[in-house]
């Protein structure tokens, strides 16, 4: 399943907003796989792609994905990929250029038109596609901070890749 997410402008764009973002989504692909008579669990193997990450994020990330898999949310193995900088993700660029293509001639007053033009923009996609509002998020960094290692850093480097494993 696709899951967009439109922030509200007070939201910040930091750590916290990614994890939420990344707790809805995996709520949402629950329901998805639930509504197509699937189990409600996610495969032993998991891959997240994600964009450019301070150090300060990937503090807060790899902290937060390993508590999920700690939890029996993801399966054996999770692996956090981050791409290099300056490379795009052309698989994400294709989907919002898709969205663009629709919206650019368009005036939309309200987020719910927002919602209903990204719908019909996306009516031909394979996959379903939930679009959700973020006006609030978790304090990530509050629950997670006693448990991060002061010294971790580095995670601005070309690649970083973060492989959790449960034995």
């Amino acid at each position: 399943c696709l899951v967009l997410h439109l922030v509200m402008p007070h939201v910040a764009d930091d750590a916290n907003l990614v994890c939420h973002c990344l707790d809805t989504s995996l709520e949402e692909l629950g329901r998805v796989r639930v509504a197509k008579g699937q189990p409600e669990y996610l495969t032993p193997h998991i891959r997240l792609q994600l964009d450019g990450v301070s150090s300060n994020w990937g503090k807060l990330l790899f902290a937060h994905v390993a508590h999920k898999q700690q939890q029996g949310v993801f399966g054996v193995d999770v692996d956090v990929c981050r791409n290099k900088v300056g490379s795009t993700h052309e698989d994400i660029d294709a989907l919002f250029g898709v969205a663009k293509s629709h919206l650019g001639p368009r005036d939309t007053i309200t987020p719910y038109e927002l919602v209903d033009h990204i719908k019909v923009a996306f009516n031909d996609y394979p996959l379903p596609v939930k679009v959700l509002f973020v006006d609030a998020v978790f304090d990530y960094w509050q629950y997670y901070s006693p448990h991060i290692d002061k010294g971790l850093s580095g995670f601005g480097c070309v690649a970083t890749i973060a492989v959790c494993r449960s034995f």
